[in-house]
C-alpha cells in the first residue's frame, strides 16, 4: 500500500493572556537621569490563524489582537544644580539647588500586535513582529528634596538677596506635584518578541508559558525640554520674580521609547478547520 501523505489543515486560535515584569520609558535626554525602570502588566486578547502540512509538521501563522496594559516608570535627578544669570533693574545670579528630584509615571495604552507565529510539533513557539502602542491616560507625581534659591547682585559687591520679591519662593505644592505631561494618544512603534512552549491540553486546547520581550522603534512623543526642572523669572518695577517647576519628563526628555520584559502565559481555544 502506498503512505498517505499528510493532510494539509488550517487552525484558528483564540486566546487570552496575561503578561508582567520589568518595564522602562527609556527616556533620552542630554542630561544624566537614573534608571528609569518600574513594573508593568498587560491582558491580551488575540486571534491567530495557522496552516500545516500535518500534525508532525511546523505550523505557521499570523497573530493579531488587543492587549489593555498598565506601566509605572520612575526616574530621578540627583544633585540639582543650576545657575542662571537674569535680567530685571540690572543683572540678578540665581543658583538653584536640590538634593533629588524623581518622578513617578503612571501610563495606561492600548497594543495592537501584527505578528509572524510558529509552533514546532515539540511545542516550542516564536511570535514576533511589530506592537502598535497608543498610550489613553497618562499621569505622573513628582518630588523635589531640599529646593533653595539664592540670589544676588553684582553691583550690591555680591551679598545675597533675602527679599522673596526679588528672589522668589518655591511652594509645598511645586514641590509635590502631580499632572499629566501629555502624550496621550501619542503612538509608538515596537518590536515584540514572544518564546516559550506550548502545553497541549487533553481538551484539545493548549496552554502558552514563555517569555516576551518589546523594544520601541518609533514614538511620536518628542519634547524639547528647557534644561531646567526650576526656572526663575525675574521680577520687575510692578510684579515679583516667579518661580516655575516642570516636571523632569518635559524639563530634560525629548522623546519617550518603551522596553520591556517578563513572563507570558495565555489559554488557547484551538478550533482545526
Amino acid at each position: 500500500p502506498q503512505p498517505v501523505a499528510p493532510q494539509p489543515f488550517k487552525m484558528n486560535s483564540f486566546s487570552i493572556g496575561i503578561r508582567g515584569g520589568l518595564t522602562s520609558l527609556m527616556p533620552q535626554s542630554d542630561r544624566a537621569l537614573g534608571a528609569a525602570w518600574g513594573y508593568g502588566a498587560s491582558l491580551d486578547l488575540r486571534y491567530a490563524h495557522y496552516w500545516s502540512k500535518g500534525d508532525d509538521k511546523v505550523r505557521l501563522g499570523l497573530m493579531t489582537g488587543l492587549g489593555v496594559g498598565y506601566m509605572q516608570n520612575s526616574q530621578k535627578l540627583r544633585d540639582v544644580l543650576e545657575e542662571s544669570t537674569l535680567y530685571s533693574e540690572g543683572p540678578i545670579e540665581y543658583k538653584v539647588t536640590a538634593d533629588e528630584a524623581k518622578e513617578l509615571n503612571h501610563q495606561l495604552q492600548l497594543e495592537i500586535p501584527l505578528m509572524f507565529s510558529m509552533v514546532t510539533p515539540k511545542g516550542l513557539f516564536l511570535n514576533v513582529g511589530p506592537k502598535f502602542i497608543l498610550p489613553v491616560y497618562t499621569s505622573f507625581n513628582q518630588t523635589i528634596d531640599n529646593p533653595i534659591i539664592s540670589a544676588y547682585m553684582p553691583e550690591l559687591n555680591g551679598n545675597p538677596i533675602t527679599n522673596e520679591f526679588v528672589m522668589g519662593k518655591l511652594t509645598k505644592e511645586q514641590c509635590n506635584m502631580t499632572g499629566s505631561w501629555g502624550n496621550e494618544f501619542k503612538l509608538a512603534v515596537a518590536l515584540g518578541l514572544e518564546l516559550g512552549y506550548e502545553f497541549r491540553l487533553k481538551n484539545g486546547h493548549s496552554l502558552d508559558l514563555g517569555l516576551y520581550l518589546d523594544y520601541s522603534l518609533y514614538s511620536m512623543y518628542q519634547d524639547q525640554g528647557n534644561n531646567r526642572v526650576i526656572a526663575i523669572t525675574p521680577p520687575s518695577a510692578s510684579s515679583s520674580a516667579v518661580v516655575d517647576v516642570l516636571p523632569l519628563t518635559q524639563a530634560y526628555a525629548k522623546k519617550y521609547g518603551l522596553f520591556d520584559l517578563g513572563l507570558k502565559l495565555s489559554y488557547n481555544i484551538d478550533f482545526v478547520k
